[in-house]
């Protein structure tokens, strides 16, 4: 009985703490979520570009440990080949984390072709400032026929 009340108690605090991290993340006027499907702010996507495609469009991917653990997880099975470099392409992006004064996006989601003809890698990426890094915060597997009607238009701001 003593395990499972430690499971509670590990289960009860992760969901506070997601529900502290929502409040910080709504408490933070400068911060702002967006999706393609409801606008992107005129220069988000030329600045997100700029910040580092300086050096070329190739944009070289870490995956620190939570990443690689999700690769492993995943629902559609294993991530066996994760990309390690992609062409950065604006059209591939779909939600994009602004925030900041100046404004820069602190983090961007893209949909990018896996390469076995059935699915599409999701890649939630924070760019790195100063080379053409970004570090992939989590990532998972789509098929390519799922194209997710339903939108929380709510969870994101209009540009």
């Amino acid at each position: 009985m003593f395990l499972f009340d430690k499971l509670i108690a590990l289960w009860e605090n992760a969901n506070t703490m997601n529900e502290v991290s929502k409040m910080n993340r709504k408490a933070q006027p400068s911060c702002a979520l967006y999706h393609r499907d409801i606008g992107f702010p005129k220069f988000a996507l030329e600045k997100l570009q700029l910040s580092f495609c300086s050096m070329g469009p190739r944009l070289v991917l870490e995956y620190p440990r939570h990443a690689m653990l999700e690769c492993v997880r995943d629902k559609y099975g294993p991530i066996t080949n994760p990309p390690r470099a992609i062409e950065f392409n604006p059209k591939e992006v779909f939600e994009m984390e602004i925030s900041g004064e100046p404004a820069h996006c602190t983090k961007f989601a893209i949909r990018h072709d896996y390469g076995d003809g059935v699915h599409d890698i999701i890649l939630v990426l924070e760019p790195c400032a100063w080379d053409n890094t970004a570090y992939v915060k989590t990532v998972w597997l789509n098929r390519k026929d799922d194209v997710h009607k339903t939108l929380r238009s709510e969870a994101y701001a209009k540009p």
